[in-house]
């Protein structure tokens, strides 16, 4: 039996530390082995793109996003 591991990013809150960006709410990305990631966001903006840049996550290989409307287009 092999154990898979699953690793945590978190890209947005409202305690994250510079250089990362932060707002009220909550953006995780979630990387499991040899599956492609996965992006769960509950933010208000596009903080959460910022932050994947700067922590060098990329974000085009995301294929399940779990996520709310927001206030506007972030593509």
């Amino acid at each position: 039996m092999s154990i898979s591991k699953t690793k945590l990013t978190v890209l947005c809150d409202d305690k994250l530390t510079s250089p990362l960006f932060t707002e009220h709410g909550f953006s995780v990305f979630i990387e499991k082995d040899d599956q492609s990631p996965i992006l769960f966001d509950i933010g208000n903006s596009d903080v959460f793109m910022k932050n994947a840049s700067i922590l060098r996550k990329d974000s085009t290989k995301v294929e399940k996003i779990i996520s709310h409307g927001h206030y506007k287009s972030v593509v």
